[in-house]
């Protein structure tokens, strides 16, 4: 196997308005935006955490989106979780409590209706 130097440097997202949808993804993932109108960046505050690029476009993903984010939780905090980001803005899909032993995980929308999940797993 061969190696790389790549390393994941951010995760570009579509928006219609850049800096609200960083204000969103601040107060949910942590870390401060920064940047203008059209193109704005947020450094999540965990350590090595993920860093977004929010670029101006007057398409919104809807149905057709290809790609999401799952964020990971301690066995029972997804219910809080959840909670959390609503009251932030963003828009219960659907759940996935049954199907899978030992993981249940919450689809949820962004104000921009970019989807993405809280899963929760169980240890063993």
């Amino acid at each position: 196997m061969s190696t790389s130097a790549l390393q994941l440097g951010s995760l570009t997202i579509e928006a219609a308005d850049p800096q609200a949808l960083a204000a969103f993804w601040a107060a949910a993932a942590g870390g401060e935006p920064a940047g203008n109108d059209s193109d704005t960046f947020l450094q999540t505050a965990a350590a090595n955490g993920l860093r977004f690029h929010f670029h101006r476009s007057s398409k919104t993903p809807g149905n057709d989106q290809k790609m999401h984010l799952d964020f990971r939780v301690a066995w029972g905090q997804r219910q809080p979780e959840v909670d959390r980001l609503t009251s932030l803005g963003a828009t219960l899909r659907w759940e996935v409590l049954d199907e899978h032993p030992g993981m249940r995980l919450t689809v949820l929308a962004d104000p921009e209706d970019n989807l993405f999940c809280v899963v929760e797993v169980q240890s063993a």
